[in-house]
């Protein structure tokens, strides 16, 4: 015991001599400032040797813009007699929904009719814009104006119609044709109770355009 005490003593009196006796043993060899630039500053930098009008052509993109069009359009014929009829929107799962746990929650085969459940109060008006007849039939009638209307086109400047109708244009993809089973345009879409009605309408027949 103490050994260790008299141990402990001369460490402790050893490190007390080290304490006071350091001093400042002053710069050994050349010493350099941190010289490295700020990011952001060099990002600043970097970017006003960038000629932006070069680099972005807004004309480019505005014109790249207005010729949009999707690739998948679908040609669909012109209407040459009116046809009415009703698609069923009821949907059958070909796989199992299951939860977390693995535990099946709705099966394969299982049907469902989102039209059962909700109220779609939006009508869809199909176009082909590449057609003047077809576009002329569209600005003739009360949909033109009504605000639950969507107009959708299968081929056409969807700016040049959106111009024109001052109101928003969009492009009818294959998969929304098929689901519709439209076949010729101008076609008019809207919930009919759990079904969806599509009405083909010849352009040339404008007053029932206008009767909707």
């Amino acid at each position: 015991m103490k050994v260790t005490l008299i141990v402990a003593l001369v460490l402790f009196t050893t490190l007390q001599a080290h304490a006071l006796f350091a001093k400042d043993l002053g710069v050994f060899g050349k010493t350099y400032n941190i010289v490295e630039p700020d990011a952001l500053e060099e990002i600043k930098k970097q970017a006003t040797k960038v000629d932006w009008k070069k680099a972005i052509n807004k004309n480019k993109i505005l014109n790249s813009a207005k010729s949009f069009k999707l690739p998948d359009l679908k040609k669909i014929r012109t209407a040459k007699k009116e046809r009415t009829f009703t698609v069923d929107m009821t949907y059958t799962l070909n796989f199992d929904i299951t939860d977390a746990g693995g535990n099946i929650i709705y099966p394969r085969g299982y049907r469902f009719n989102p039209l059962d459940h909700i109220n779609y109060n939006k009508t869809l008006v199909i176009i082909n814009a590449a057609v003047p007849k077809q576009i002329e039939w569209l600005a003739s009638s009360s949909y033109a104006k009504e605000i639950n209307t969507m107009v959708l086109i299968t081929d056409g400047s969807y700016y040049d119609i959106m111009k024109r109708l001052k109101r928003p244009v969009y492009y009818a993809n294959t998969t929304l044709l098929e689901r519709f089973q439209v076949v010729a345009v101008p076609a008019v879409v809207r919930q009919y109770g759990n079904t969806m009605q599509v009405k083909e309408i010849p352009p040339e027949k404008t007053s029932n355009a206008k009767k909707g």
